[in-house]
Formats: C-alpha cells, structure tokens, sequence
C-alpha cells in the first residue's frame, strides 16, 4: 500500500508544481507585455521590470501616502517635466495609463467610451444602471428623461426648500460654535447636501442634518467596504467578506429609495396640484418617461411606478447621492430674499469666481475612457500619434488645471481670473471640474446654486477656519476616517496647502477638513 500513496502524493505535488509554474509563466509573459509596450514613449524613468512603480515609490516618501491618486499624475508631470500627453505604468497594481494633460487633446477623446473600470467599481454604490457608466442610447434615453428636472428654470423654482435646509446647517454651525469645539465640517456639509438632494429629488425631508438617516449610513458603510488600491495589506485590499457587505448595504438602499419611491408617488396625484410650478426632478422625469415610452399617457394619473422606471429611479438616486457626497434677524431676511427672489443669486460674480477657483484648485473628479486597438490621440502640433490600445485613458483634471502651461500661476488662488474682465485670459475648454461637452455632470447647476446660497447664509454670520493642529483630538471621535498618520508640530502640505484631497469613494477634504467656527460680531 505504500507505493500507491507514495505515487498519489507524487502525482499531487506535480500537478499542483504545474499549475504554479503555468501561474508564474503567464505572468512573466503578460508582464514582458506590458513592459514591452512603454518602450519608446513618453513618461518618467521606465524600470524594465517593475515598471513606474519606482516613482510612485518615491513620491510617497516626498508627499503623505493617503493623497488621493489623481493627484500624482500632475506631481509626475511636474517632477519629470512631462508634457501634456504621457503615459504611466503601474501595472500589475492597475491599468496602464496615457495621461492627458490638455483641454485641446481631452477633446478628441470626449466620445469614447468610458473604462471598464468604471462599470467595474460605480454598481456597488450606484447600481447598474447608472448615468455615469451608461452609454450609447441607453445614455441618451435616461439623459434626455433627467434633464428636465435639472434645468436652470426648474432649480430655481425649488430654491425655498433648499434655503430651508441650508438655515438648518446654519443652526447646526451655530450649535458648533457655541460649544468652541473643533469637528470635521465635511460630515455636516454632507448631512446637508443629501438633505437637499431628498428635496429636490424627491421632494421628501430626510432630515438627516438632525439624526441619524438609513440611507446615508448604508452609503458610509458601503465606502468603507470598496476596493481600496491605495491599501497594500492584502487582508484590507481582498476582503474575503467584501462581495456579502457590498450585496447586504446595497439591499438597504434600494430597499429606502425604492419605499420612498412608492410613498412618493402614491400621494403623486394629490401633490400636483398643490404647487404645479414646484416639481422634483423625479416628476419631471417621470412626465419624460411617460411621454417617450407610453405616448397619449397623462403623467398626472400615474399613481403606480414603472418597473422599468422604477430600477432605474433607484440607481440614479444613489448616483445623485454618491455625486453630492462630494438665525439672526439679518439671516433671515437674507433667506426670505433669496426664496422670493432665487435670480438675485446670478448677481453674485464674485462668490461665483471664489466656488470656481477652489473647483480648479481641487476638482472633485476626471474621467477615464477606454482605449483600443487602432485607436490613436494625435497632438495638433506635431502630427505625432499616441496608441491606446489596452490603455485607460485619464484626463486627469488636476493636471489640467494646474497645467503651467494655460494657468497664470497655477497653484495660487486667485478667484478674480474668472471675472467676466478676465475672461479673455482663460485657455479655451481648461476650466473643467465637472467636464466638458455632452456628458458633463448633470448636477453641476445643482452644486454651483446650492453652494451660492450656503455661502450667502453662513459667510456673513460665521468665520470658519481649518484647524488640522486638532487632528489628535479627534482621533476617537467615531467617523469614517482613520486616524491621521502625520499629527505633530510639523506642518504638512501638497501644492503648498496643508488641505490636500482624500480618496473616499469620491474626492473629499484631507480628514474631513477639522474646523472651528465663530460667530462674527
């Protein structure tokens, strides 16, 4: 009997020597590929085997490791003196890249298709069938549905509910203010932004400004479970119990849209008649559903929601949610003008210059599109092809708008080039925080009214300040971030501001922006 064993023991370690030595074969040739296919083209130093990973070795000895990645590829540029096309190669770690760097080249890529990697990471938080990763008719059709509602003329006639919620964030500094405590003011900025969006929306109070709210929990918790390719533990970057987590938060927020969704419009019929010149987004592009799928209907007497409709209602909501999660007597006359009059806030140049220039400074986003075989960008100025096949394509926004080469001293903030009197100086198609073109964010007007009534409300009652020399107090306070690896006397920057961007699903404040705020005499 114990040749037999001998022989079974054998046969399974040859097999198993095999299959690993197959493993490591494929990838010694995938990686031969990859490196192979760099030769020749622009971009820092190439190490033949490991890639650019040596450079981002470096800058994260040069710069705080938890900076998020779209900062380096403008630190790259920088650094290595790069110019406005190159490519970077951190694979196996992610895609290669071919970085784009200039409003002109972004432009001939403006209609390719968006990466895989999109589709990839976007349903855990937003479903699949969200605007962001649509494309094709399929884009167009929910596009053209979502419009409406985000019209210029349809946002102002919902200003007084967002006013609403804004003097509740003015209570609520009000609160912080009287405490003198120190509290990180992206949470509460937050709390406020899903508030609005519930309004405007849905034309529902979620109130979560006020307590706890299920939806945004479930949204917090599912940040918490994604992919993290900034993670190198591999007990945190492969969590075995991440597909459970994903599938259990995603559950609870359809589960909430979907309910107020049905409560929504099981009172629809009543409520169009209170106010017929006040409609949520979710009205308008149900009367767009209806007229282009069910022609001769009468939105007015759909009480029941779609089922078509309705799976594709949830998912944008979630996407609407994952995009936002980027009183004296004085206030309140100041809140009661902008409800009568929202168009007063189109008077405010310079507040609108200020939300600009901080968007250019740190843009909340980029894009990344999908390149192919025989698909190639080509600089107008030399005629030179650039190939992209099996590439991701970035058009990376911090690059662009910190680009030396269009930006009067990129990395100062100066509101006033974008007054109407220096409109001349600003290079064509530069200014792109929410890109460009037909598949620009479609909340962009949403973000820049809601920020112009936050800031009329709380700037001349409040003076705010960062204070990151708190950061160890707030160690133990409970959120979602981890405690920050550079607490110290040691003043801590990127591109000359200690507040450098964080990777949190979306773009967010380095650990939430730590703030202190007073009330001004």
């Amino acid at each position: 009997m114990a040749v037999p064993l001998q022989l079974n023991h054998f046969a399974w370690t040859t097999v198993v020597v095999a299959l690993l030595g197959t493993l490591l074969a494929r990838f010694v040739y995938a990686a031969y590929t990859h490196r192979g296919r760099m030769q020749g083209l622009p971009g820092p130093p190439h190490h033949p085997i490991l890639g650019h990973l040596p450079v981002i070795a470096r800058l994260k000895t040069e710069y705080p490791s938890d900076i998020h990645p779209h900062t380096y590829p403008h630190l790259v540029r920088e650094k290595y003196g790069l110019g406005n096309i190159y490519y970077l190669d951190f694979w196996p770690a992610s895609p290669q890249m071919l970085v784009i760097a200039s409003p002109e080249l972004a432009q001939q890529v403006s209609n390719w298709k968006k990466h895989q990697i999109v589709r990839d990471i976007l349903p855990a938080l937003t479903g699949y069938h969200n605007m962001i990763a649509m494309e094709g008719k399929e884009w167009k059709t929910w596009r053209s549905i979502f419009n409406p509602g985000f019209s210029v003329s349809n946002l102002m006639s919902l200003v007084p509910g967002i006013v609403e919620d804004a003097l509740v964030f003015c209570d609520v500094l009000a609160e912080h203010a009287h405490k003198e405590d120190v509290f990180r003011l992206e949470e509460a900025a937050t709390r406020l932004t899903i508030d609005i969006i519930g309004k405007v929306i849905l034309d529902i109070k979620l109130d979560s400004q006020r307590g706890e709210n299920e939806l945004l929990d479930a949204l917090r918790s599912q940040i918490t479970w994604l992919f993290d390719d900034q993670e190198f533990n591999p007990f945190k970057r492969w969590r075995p119990f991440r597909p459970l987590a994903v599938w259990w938060y995603t559950r609870k927020m359809n589960q909430y849209i979907g309910k107020v969704l049905d409560k929504r419009f099981s009172s629809r019929g009543a409520a169009q008649h209170t106010d017929p010149k006040k409609r949520p987004v979710i009205d308008r592009a149900l009367d767009a559903y209806l007229e282009q799928e069910i022609e001769g209907t009468s939105s007015s007497k759909v009480l029941a929601v779609d089922k078509t409709f309705r799976s594709y209602a949830i998912d944008q909501m979630k996407t609407f949610v994952f995009a936002g999660h980027d009183t004296t007597s004085n206030l309140d006359a100041t809140a009661a003008l902008i409800s009568s009059e929202p168009h007063l806030l189109n008077q405010l140049d310079y507040s609108l210059a200020i939300i600009k220039e901080v968007l250019r400074l740190f843009p909340p986003a980029s894009t990344i599109r999908q390149g192919g075989e025989g698909m190639f960008i080509t600089d107008p100025k030399t005629g030179k092809q650039y190939p992209t096949y099996d590439m991701m394509i970035w058009v990376n926004h911090v690059a662009v708008q910190r680009n030396r080469d269009l930006w009067d001293e990129p990395d100062t903030f100066k509101p006033e080039r974008f007054l109407a009197s220096a409109a001349s100086t600003l290079p064509k198609d530069g200014y792109r925080p929410f890109e460009r073109g037909p598949r620009s964010c479609i909340g962009q007007e949403l973000a820049l009214l809601e920020i112009k009534i936050i800031m009329a409300l709380t700037l001349r009652r409040f003076d705010i300040h960062a204070s990151f020399n708190d950061l160890a107090a707030m160690a133990n306070d409970g959120s979602v971030w981890a405690p920050d690896e550079h607490v110290g006397p040691k003043r801590v920057e990127v591109l000359g501001d200690e507040m450098y961007q964080m990777l949190k699903a979306t773009a967010k404040p380095r650990q939430g922006m730590p703030t202190r705020v007073n009330l001004r005499a």
